[in-house]
């Protein structure tokens, strides 16, 4: 099982390069504002990467039967929303409340496509 995590390690981080040095070869640079942690103008597009490398461990994970369908239907459905959420992301900055909504639709999506009996707690009632 190791190998997997650290093939897909590996994975993340060839294509976080792979983005990167094509957000430098676009200039798509992060310009640093009052809420940004960085001084200098950073690449954008990290998070393709991420989201790409996620979807694909789900589907290995279900090859190999160590989840089950629904649970890798859900994961990569919403995955590959995220994915689109952040190209459009990279492409124009969306707005905070906008990147909100679609992590949001993205959760429900998520919920919606696992097809099981969900038991949730909100505030000590189930639903």
């Amino acid at each position: 099982m190791m190998p997997f995590f650290l093939a897909f390690f590996v994975l993340c981080f060839a294509l976080t390069g792979v983005a990167r040095r094509y957000a430098l070869w676009r200039h798509a640079l992060a310009i640093p504002e009052f809420r940004h942690h960085h001084l200098e103008p950073v690449p954008r597009g990290g998070g393709i990467a991420l989201v790409i490398t996620m979807i694909t461990l789900n589907l290995v994970m279900y090859r190999y039967d160590l989840i089950d369908i629904a649970a890798a239907r859900s994961l990569s459905f919403s995955g590959l929303f995220l994915l689109l959420a952040c190209i459009a992301n990279d492409l124009r900055p969306l707005t905070l409340r906008v990147r909100l909504l679609l992590q949001v639709v993205a959760v429900s999506l998520a919920l919606t496509w696992y097809d099981r009996d969900l038991i949730v707690i909100v505030f000590d009632s189930y639903l």
